[in-house]
């Protein structure tokens, strides 16, 4: 019905009664230019019954006009097209600006129905959002530099853009840039008023739409946008996700940019760092700053260039030969056909530069050390990858000295790193972000060969994290690799394929298959530290090998012994089997390994459990294929997995913490965690119920640890536990964790060992602990005699706390302990079992705690939330959303949405609506999220919009209203949305907005999963339904 609807509505210009025309005539007499845009209403056919994109105002539909030309057809919804200020004040615009080369044509208008559309050229190449992955650095300067122009274009014609996004960027098949869409844009409309002041009023509040959605903007503003767009598009990572972007605009916004995250000539980071000066006087006008880029891009290879863009294939390639000081007069590393300098760029980085050795001096040579250099640096450069060692660009000394730049590492590659800086390193995390780094080059399209996989090719960085570097074999599948590589490579890593390639053919082809086999030995070499063919001192022998279809030998030795256990060689022999499609692809092993990762999630079993699960399980690693599974937590643990995909870096933890948690091998959090750790890192109560395995303890050592700042001979952590045993293992769970952070000391504390010993502890501030891990009896005996001065603890914590209150002797101890510690401290109490009155004992200890209880079946409980829907479509979200926040009572309200840039724009559309509204979300740096959360919390603010971080364990009790703005995408999500409201058996009410199949799927499993009825929304709600009295 949907689709007949959209087809009724698209083909209406075809009615027989004759519309008035678009453009009044005293207008197209006023302004002549009006007169030459054509309607195009009789010519336009619309491609498809669906748009290519749309948006809260306007819809984007493929169209073709009468000479046959695609077009793209900018439909009004009809709420827009209903207010003429938002037609006619675009068209003026658009038509005005226009001719500019950077600036999308506005071909005509034509009018559907009850609406009207743009169209202009239809452009294949999509945004600069879409797009923004398959431009090299160059492409990319030189897209910047296209948007300065035409931005400095229209601020001559006295227009504002006030739009600039990556998606308000098209892009045609050449890449070249052009600005589009001029809803937002604005200029002096005070000689237009005279001519209709109706359409063209200098008086916001003339036009509802403007009074709603439209900003005042000057045009420091559109400089502020391109400094924040030139860092989205220059920044680092390359094609920047949507999180790591906001983290570095709210760098800018907050007054805190760093050139670091930026690679790019230094005049840029000049440029930009004007752009968003607090004094918007003081920014730099949009003529300046596409000046400055039209001098940048000089600095790139032209075809005028006498150095490195002299050769054509070459001035792809970003040549930084200004920035670049090579140090010392030979190599500080050599490879078989390569040799490596230092450098350094800007004077402030060091870099590696590396140079195609030439081993002759007749042409023929010279060709081989071009095609040599060409090979790999024509393919490096186009690699973009967190496990892709970067490509900075080439640079140039002397005739033939053309060097590719990359970072200088100092931790070598991987065998150096494990045999001479770090031989404790997870080798099995190691391997695994080796295999996402191959299994990006396979996954390219076409996929990239790599061709010389080896330990000595997997370098270290500065975080202890793998990448993949030496791409001199590297090739596109589609492409045969020349003769002059033919017999080049490693032999004990070759696959025996490559040895007996014909001498004939232009050179052995290597292939994915070849690849794998090249992994399959850096796994032995990796696990075992021996090499392949570890017993074959000659080369030559190991080729014999290869070439009579025989594998390596299966190491021995103490490493081995620890890594390579019967799974990991099984896969081995797996990779390195002789026939080639016998061989599985990376996809296979990642999907395995992944698998077995979700059974190694954090695991730290409590008093109960210790001897439950193995330990060394967890630290070899030794799970290529898939760990054992072991107790029922191991599987409940990869059930949520992939339903909580949070990562710990969403938490902002200490750089320290990260790395230990990197370094274990951890990635995502459980349940339990992140319900949590965000609210115990902000210092809250915090009272949990979950059973055994599921990570209670990383939550108070993670939050205690993150928030702790040590102090000689003061303890500032006590956690309390019923028995040794555990209370070992949580000083343990401390000690990894606390791995980067050696000023801070820990010790523990339990009878059956002298009291004196650890009162001499105590008493020397420099053994003094910051941490105590402890028993009741034996903690409260050294604070009876004055050994213990706990009166400088900031967090109190009691690991199954069931156990130590049910039993009054216990209990006595944990309050005496209690009563010598500050009042004002953090308390934090986990159990697996929490019967309703220890819970209420439990509580009296706290001050307001987040309340957190994990089952099998419900998780949170829902009574007393009304829970409805409303079916619409995404184009009336805002105005139902506007509607509901008038009629509706509430103390607080919580909007979820999808994204960050959804929150950031809705939040934005509410505050003009007048609505005293805020956001918090992932792309918020730390202080500024917990400060806007406190406003919230203290009643500053009294709507919250949200993505799905702030769904897990935030507890706001004045919240009785949930509304989801996006649906959520699964049952769990909407139950911990909805959670905020309603908290405990409070009142609350929960409104979802249904707009697609897909939200109406995830309904009917919320309905049937969890037994409640979530009702079409009606007319009227009482209040007293959802509000306490």
């Amino acid at each position: 019905m949907a689709q007949n609807l959209v087809r009724r509505v698209l083909r209406s210009h075809t009615s027989a009664k004759q519309p008035p025309p678009i453009i009044p005539p005293h207008l197209c007499k006023a302004l002549p230019v009006f007169g030459r845009i054509p309607d195009l209403s009789s010519e336009l056919k619309i491609l498809g019954d669906f748009p290519v994109a749309s948006g809260v105002f306007s819809s984007i539909w493929l169209g073709e006009i009468s000479n046959g030309q695609r077009v793209a057809v900018k439909l009004l919804v009809p709420s827009s097209a209903a207010d003429p200020q938002v037609f006619f004040k675009e068209f003026y615009i658009w038509s005005h600006v226009i001719p500019h080369e950077h600036v999308l044509p506005l071909l005509g208008v034509a009018r559907l129905r009850d609406s009207v559309a743009f169209i202009s050229p239809w452009m294949p190449g999509r945004s600069l959002d879409a797009q923004l992955p398959d431009c090299s650095i160059a492409d990319r300067l030189r897209i910047l530099s296209e948007i300065a122009n035409a931005l400095a274009y229209l601020h001559h014609k006295n227009v504002v853009y006030n739009n600039l996004r990556p998606t308000t960027v098209v892009l045609d098949e050449t890449k070249k840039a052009y600005l589009s869409s001029f809803l937002f844009s604005q200029t002096d409309w005070s000689e237009l008023s005279k001519i209709d002041s109706r359409l063209f009023s200098d008086d916001p509040a003339s036009s509802r739409f403007y009074r709603t959605y439209q900003l005042e903007a000057e045009p420091e503003d559109d400089v502020l946008s391109f400094g924040i767009l030139v860092v989205s598009v220059l920044s680092k990572q390359g094609h920047a996700t949507k999180t790591n972007n906001n983290i570095l605009i709210n760098r800018i916004l907050s007054g805190k940019p760093n050139d670091k995250f930026l690679d790019v000539p230094e005049g840029i980071w000049t440029v930009v760092q004007g752009c968003w000066d607090g004094d918007f006087t003081k920014r730099p006008t949009m003529e300046q700053i596409s000046a400055e880029f039209s001098n940048i891009l000089k600095l790139l290879p032209t075809d005028g260039s006498p150095h490195v863009g002299a050769d054509p294939e070459l001035r792809p390639l970003k040549d930084i030969s200004p920035e670049i000081k090579k140090i010392g007069q030979y190599p500080v590393a050599g490879g078989g056909y390569c040799d490596l300098y230092l450098g350094e760029r800007l004077g402030r980085e060091k870099v590696a530069l590396k140079l195609v050795r030439l081993f002759g001096s007749t042409d023929q040579d010279k060709e081989v050390a071009r095609r040599r250099f060409m090979a790999e640096a024509r393919i490096w450069a186009g690699l973009y990858h967190p496990r892709i060692l970067e490509f900075y660009g080439i640079c140039e000394y002397g005739t033939l000295s053309i060097y590719m730049v990359s970072p200088f590492l100092q931790n070598g590659n991987i065998m150096h790193y494990l045999n001479n800086i770090n031989p404790g390193a997870d080798r099995r995390k190691l391997l695994v972000e080796t295999a996402e780094g191959l299994l990006y080059l396979h996954n390219r399209r076409p996929p990239v060969i790599h061709g010389d996989l080896k330990g000595g090719n997997i370098l270290i960085s500065d975080t202890g994290a793998a990448l993949l570097a030496d791409f001199g074999l590297s090739r596109i599948s589609h492409e045969v690799t020349s003769s002059i590589l033919h017999g080049a490579g490693s032999p004990r890593w070759m696959a025996p394929e490559l040895m007996t390639a014909d001498d004939t053919l232009a050179g052995p082809l290597r292939t994915i298959q070849s690849d794998v086999y090249g992994y399959g030995h850096i796994m032995l070499e990796v696990l075992s530290n021996q090499k392949p063919f570890f017993n074959f001192k000659d080369d030559l022998r190991v080729i014999v090998e290869l070439i009579h279809g025989r594998r390596s030998a299966r190491p021995t030795g103490p490493i081995a012994d620890q890594w390579l256990d019967d799974i990991n060689w099984e896969y081995c022999q797996q990779c390195t089997a002789v026939e080639p499609t016998m061989r599985p692809s990376m996809d296979d092993y990642y999907s395995i390994d992944m698998s077995s990762r979700d059974e190694e999630l954090i695991d730290y079993e409590d008093g109960n459990d210790i001897t439950s699960v193995p330990v060394a399980t967890a630290q070899n690693g030794a799970a290529a294929v898939a760990a054992p599974v072991g107790a029922d937590g191991d599987r409940d643990k990869k059930n949520y997995t992939g339903i909580h995909s949070t990562g710990f870096r969403d938490f902002l933890l200490k750089p320290e913490l990260l790395r230990a948690i990197s370094d274990l091998g951890f990635e995502h959090p459980s349940e339990v965690q992140q319900e949590c750790i965000p609210q115990a890192v902000l210092g809250m109560d915090v009272l949990c119920q979950a059973k055994s395995g599921h990570g209670k303890t990383a939550v108070f050592v993670l939050a205690t640890l993150q928030q702790l700042e040590p102090q000689n001979g003061e303890v500032s952590v006590l956690v309390m536990c019923h028995t040794r045993e555990l209370a070992f293992q949580i000083r343990n769970e401390y000690a990894r964790f606390a791995k980067y952070m050696p000023e801070i000391r820990t010790s523990v504390f339990y009878g059956g060992t002298p009291v004196q010993k650890d009162a001499d502890i105590l008493k020397d501030p420099k053994t003094c602990p910051h941490v105590i891990v402890a028993t009741p009896g034996r903690l409260n005996a050294l604070a009876r005699d004055n050994y213990l001065n706990a009166k400088h603890v900031k967090h109190f914590v009691l690991d199954e706390c069931d156990k130590m209150l049910e039993q009054l002797d216990m209990r006595r101890d944990v309050q005496e302990i209690f009563r010598r510690t500050p009042h004002n401290k953090q308390v934090m109490m986990f159990s697996a079992t929490l019967a309703k009155d220890i819970r209420v004992t439990c509580k009296k200890f706290m001050t307001n705690p987040l309340e957190i209880f994990v089952d099998d079946e419900t998780k949170l409980t829902l009574h007393g939330l009304q829970q409805h829907y409303v079916k619409l479509e995404e184009v009336s979200k805002n105005r139902k959303l506007n509607d509901l926040l008038d009629t509706l009572e509430f103390n607080q309200v919580v909007i979820f949405v999808k994204s960050v840039a959804r929150a950031v724009e809705l939040d934005k559309l509410l505050k003009e609506c007048n609505f005293p509204s805020i956001s918090v979300h992932s792309g918020l740096q730390q202080e500024e999220r917990i400060a806007r959360y406190k406003q919230f919390k203290n009643f500053e603010k009294r709507i919250l919009v949200a993505t799905d971080i702030f769904g897990r364990g935030i507890d706001v009790e004045r919240v009785n209203i949930v509304i989801n703005y996006d649906a959520p995408s699964d049952a769990d999500s909407y139950l911990h949305r909805v959670g905020r409201a309603g908290r405990f058996g409070t009142k609350g009410l929960a409104i979802t907005f249904l707009s697609t199949e897909a939200d109406q799927t995830v309904m009917n499993d919320i309905q049937s999963r969890f037994e409640v009825a979530v009702t079409d929304l009606p007319e009227h709600i009482n209040p007293s339904t959802y509000m306490t009295s």
